[in-house]
């Protein structure tokens, strides 16, 4: 019979096993198993860990395992979620990404914890799915599937498609498939009658989606499966699409579920109408679609292979981090229950700054995903620019209006002239058009002509961008009128649109004019700077660029404009050493000041974004964490000590120890601070965390992450509490606690003085007790080498307690032979153990014990010991 290890031959890179990871909670269920969410323990990446209920794989369950995994691994698209890792043998996993912000569904339905999403998002998820389907169809898989229960949400609200489950290969030679699978309220009508069919179902699943996201309600609620079959097979039925469907929309809808699946479009060509906005939700900002664009290009330009590496591949992570990764995500379940399984996992929770939208001038903006730092520029509606007539006024109103009425028919005509003959202008003539306006910035006295013109250039460049190449030709950015903060609106545009096709046109001169308008278009003037620090990585003159921007930072931070400035100085930060260099003093004054005088917000997003930067700032100063301590902006503060290298004071030390009992953030900080030489040794002076009344495992946590720094062995075994910690521990009759302090007794520098407080605080009989004298080979193995450990430093009365356990394994050959075997040769050492032995009968035992030949010198070593008494 073919097994799963044979079919899944050629993807074995992802083999991994059950142990490889902690399952943090569980998160999902469904027909053929569990999901939990996992932390891989080598990488500390955050997984979805998908168990099956079956111990034997055969028949469907078998082929339908197989293919999802093949299928996923074959996932190397960025809206499609990959394989990180399965297993071929009972437990059966699949391991994939762990999405933070749960389904699509849920999110459209407003359930608790998901996130509220706008027109913008919405459309961008549209295109993104599109573009997601695209690819999986260039590799002839259809997905069979799709529906918003199948996509999951990151934490930029980009969608990744999910389960695989039933999907599968195209049959090359006839490109179609056979067998009705699928949900029925999304199923197709060739689906539903007949047994074959093509990709083209997915098109038509992807259309009753779109209608999911527009409506935002289920297809076909109320009805049963065979009511629905019956609707669209046979009656040709649809869901209703909602009055406020923008038409082109709805005909994409439309075309989507057509009948005829040959009039169905392709994916690429669904994903150009949203690129292209041709096909857009209400009031998408295309600025967000756009970077949303750029960013797909950049992903698939860069050929990220690393992101769908199997885990074996991927580089570990220090281990005392694992139990800091696992505290952050038992303490993000406390904080928000949201049960969807999830990249992208991250050492730390994601960045504050991809979160929700923000208001500015009434108009909602959307952070961008790339950096996150794009301040977006507010929406102009294209059907704004119209003809100024008496009715129907330009989107800028003109309160420098000509009382002259010939000025204002001639005004009146000169607009019909321009915006007539817009349509026709192109790369050929466009250059002409633009000498033929640029007299107006020169000459014309007429504020009119100006906004007619300003407005005509700003519809060409939200055309076609390319246009905007011979500006610079006849120097028309020289002129244009920066100082007018009613047309700067327009102007933020135009430049905007010139940084896209020739970056070379931003100039130190052009930055000045732009930034001393940050008092009146605070939210332009950003858009601009952030558009900039995109490309600032390649421009030559960046420094001087980016100079005026930073020189009026007062303008950003009075106007409320703080977050999204620092996101940019961030940015800047993190993709170039030079301008870490640059604007390291700068930005760490400014950060000074926020935490100092900043709102709680602010305070919170600043500590945020010392966490991501990490060492490229100065360290905050003690005194300004302390007075933050016990703020409400707490986490974000704790995040940045964990996450770097901060010196920390005797105050500071206190008040994480009592924050520690019940904030795992601050037990993990406080563990942080211990792993490095200055910060054990306060902690070693602060003996809260030893006392009886302090939390065992806080305690054993604080104690294991001193330990890692190999200078303080030796003071904290001679630390007064030590012994009567583990004697808690050890009491605590916890399996996995107990061999952990086996683990931990190879680090320790184990001296008499330390072996006598062991023995008269109880530890080391109890301890021996609870392992030793047990039927789980694990913790006899732990059991042995502690009273080995204790046997290397000095001799103590329950020693000779042990010899009798280590007699008894010697004589009855287990799993526990070679163990005591080594135990005993060091047990040798002391006068009363070899008596013991003596009266044991160790020595005739012994010599039938087979051991692996590295221990048969030790064996022999014993025999002769022994034998000499």
């Amino acid at each position: 019979m073919t097994t799963a290890q044979e079919i899944l031959a050629d993807v074995k890179p992802y083999l991994c096993s059950l142990e490889d990871f902690d399952l943090v909670k569980k998160i999902g269920e469904g027909a053929f198993g569990l999901v939990y969410l996992g932390i891989h323990k080598r990488t500390g990446l955050k997984c979805a860990v998908k168990k099956l209920i079956t111990d034997e794989l055969e028949g469907n369950e078998l082929v339908y395992f197989c293919r999802e995994v093949k299928i996923l691994a074959c996932c190397h698209s960025y809206f499609l979620v990959p394989l990180l890792g399965f297993t071929y043998t009972s437990p059966y996993l699949i391991i994939t990404e762990f999405i933070e912000c749960g389904t699509l569904f849920s999110a459209l339905h407003h359930k608790p914890g998901s996130p509220n999403l706008t027109n913008t998002e919405k459309c961008v998820i549209a295109m993104c799915i599109a573009h997601g389907m695209m690819n999986l169809h260039k590799m002839k898989i259809i997905h069979r599937d799709l529906k918003s229960l199948n996509i999951l949400l990151d934490n930029r609200h980009l969608p990744k498609v999910i389960d695989f489950g039933i999907a599968r290969f195209k049959d090359d030679s006839t490109n179609l498939v056979t067998q009705q699978i699928g949900t029925t309220q999304w199923m197709a009508p060739e689906q539903l009658m007949t047994a074959t069919y093509t990709n083209k179902v997915d098109v038509y699943a992807y259309g009753v989606l779109l209608w999911e996201i527009v409506s935002e309600d289920i297809p076909f609620r109320g009805f049963t499966g065979v009511q629905i079959a019956i609707q669209v097979a046979e009656r040709n039925s649809r869901p209703k699409i909602t009055d406020n469907c923008p038409k082109k929309l709805r005909q994409l809808i439309e075309l989507c579920w057509h009948r005829d699946p040959e009039k169905r479009p392709s994916f690429k060509q669904i994903f150009h109408s949203f690129a292209t906005h041709k096909v857009e939700f209400p009031e998408t900002d295309p600025n967000y679609v756009d970077e949303i664009v750029q960013f797909i290009n950049q992903v698939e330009n860069s050929k990220q292979e690393d992101l769908y590496a199997p885990l074996s591949t991927r580089m570990p992570i220090p281990p005392e981090q694992l139990n800091q990764i696992r505290m952050q995500s038992e303490n993000s379940e406390q904080q928000q229950q949201q049960i969807q399984p999830q990249t992208a996992a991250l050492h730390t929770p994601p960045p504050p700054y991809q979160g929700p939208s923000m208001q500015v001038n009434n108009q909602e903006m959307l952070r961008n995903p790339l950096a996150p730092l794009m301040v977006p520029a507010p929406v102009i509606n294209n059907s704004s620019i119209v003809l100024p007539t008496n009715n129907n006024p330009t989107l800028i109103e003109d309160n420098d209006s000509d009382s002259d009425s010939d000025e204002e028919e001639d005004d009146l005509e000169y607009s019909r002239s321009i915006f007539d003959g817009l349509d026709k202008i192109n790369k050929n003539n466009v250059l002409q058009f633009y000498d033929s306006i640029k007299q107006n910035f020169e000459f014309s006295p007429s504020a009119k002509k100006r906004k007619i013109c300003v407005e005509a250039i700003c519809k060409l460049a939200e055309r076609d961008p390319d246009l905007m190449n011979p500006l610079t030709d006849i120097h028309i950015f020289e002129i244009l009128p920066y100082d007018n903060s009613k047309l700067f609106v327009y102007l933020s545009r135009i430049v905007s649109a010139m940084m896209s096709v020739k970056p070379s046109a931003i100039t130190p001169e052009l930055s000045q004019k732009i930034a001393q308008m940050a008092d009146k278009n605070t939210a332009e003037v950003l858009h601009l700077f952030s558009k900039f620090a995109l490309i600032a990585n390649k421009h030559k003159q960046a420094f001087q660029i980016i100079s005026p921007f930073l020189a009026v930072s007062s303008s950003y931070l009075n106007r409320g404009f703080t977050q999204d400035f620092v996101r940019i100085l961030v940015y800047l930060l993190n993709i170039n050493s030079a301008f870490a260099a640059e604007y390291r003093t700068y930005t760490s004054d400014l950060f000074k000041h926020l935490l100092k005088f900043g709102s709680s917000e602010d305070i919170k997003f600043v500590f945020d974004c010392l966490t991501q930067l990490g060492n490229v700032l100065p360290p905050v100063q003690p005194d300004i964490l302390e007075a933050h301590m016990k703020s409400e902006h707490l986490h974000s503060l704790l995040l940045y000590i964990i996450k770097n290298s901060i010196k920390p004071s005797g105050e500071m030390i206190s008040t994480l120890l009592q924050l520690s009992l019940t904030d795992n953030y601050a037990l993990c900080a406080i563990c942080s601070i211990a792993e490095n030489p200055a910060g054990a040794v306060l902690i070693l002076m602060n003996k809260q965390w030893l006392d009886p009344s302090y939390d065992t495992i806080c305690a054993l946590k604080i104690f294991l992450s001193i330990l890692v720094v190999p200078a303080m062995r030796p003071a904290i075994s001679e630390l007064e509490g030590i012994p009567e910690l583990l004697t808690r521990v050890s009491k605590s009759n916890v399996p996995e606690l107990l061999i952990l302090i086996s683990s931990v007794f190879g680090k320790m520098s184990i001296t008499s003085n330390f072996v006598e407080k062991l023995s008269s605080s109880t530890f080391t009989s109890t301890y021996l007790q609870a392992t030793v004298v047990t039927s789980r080979a694990d913790l006899v193995h732990a059991g042995l080498v502690v009273g080995a450990e204790i046997a290397k430093g000095a001799f103590c009365p329950e020693l000779v307690t042990l010899c009798q356990v280590v007699n008894h394994f010697v004589v009855n050959q287990c799993d526990a032979t070679e163990k005591a075997v080594l135990t005993a040769a060091v047990l040798m050492n002391y006068s009363e153990c070899r008596q013991a032995f003596v009266n044991y009968g160790l020595k005739n035992g012994i010599v039938n014990a087979a051991v692996s030949p590295q221990y048969e010198s030790i064996k022999n070593d014993i025999i002769a010991q022994l034998s000499a008494l």
